[in-house]
């Protein structure tokens, strides 16, 4: 499907596609689009992945940073687990993005893999808050 926002698509459960751009350090991120075959893209994913796009930069630098916290809370568990001695001083060696996920709603979510965690972590982005694990922590004003 070639959409007039996301572009061109391919169906894998869920519309995906790569997008070239430096997200977390990676060179590219896996988009997928919350939707059945037959449904094209909403109005509220389009403009979320609009947004998304015009601020990858504070997007990427912030969802690590609300990931980066959230491991800190949860540092003893994955120490226990991996049974290392402190955490990585770089969160990537444990954790690594897997897709961006545009939901109907139009919050999208950064969907992580975790060494620790076979069902792995996220980042929800709404439009006024970033969340990592349970707390809720408003990031546009930081």
């Amino acid at each position: 499907m070639n959409d007039k926002v996301f572009g061109e698509l391919v169906f894998n459960n869920g519309w995906e596609k790569k997008l070239d751009c430096d997200f977390w350090g990676q060179e590219s991120v896996k988009i997928r689009v919350s939707a059945y075959k037959d449904e094209e893209p909403n109005d509220n994913q389009r403009d979320a992945y609009s947004r998304f796009k015009e601020d990858i930069k504070q997007i990427s630098r912030m969802s690590f940073k609300k990931m980066e916290e959230y491991l800190q809370i949860i540092s003893d568990d994955i120490i226990a687990y991996l049974d290392f001695d402190q955490m990585p001083d770089d969160i990537r060696k444990i954790v690594s993005v897997n897709h961006i996920l545009f939901m109907e709603s139009g919050d999208f979510a950064v969907i992580c893999d975790a060494v620790w965690d076979d069902h792995g972590v996220a980042v929800l982005c709404t439009e006024t808050k970033m969340i990592a694990g349970p707390q809720d922590i408003v990031w546009m004003n930081e």
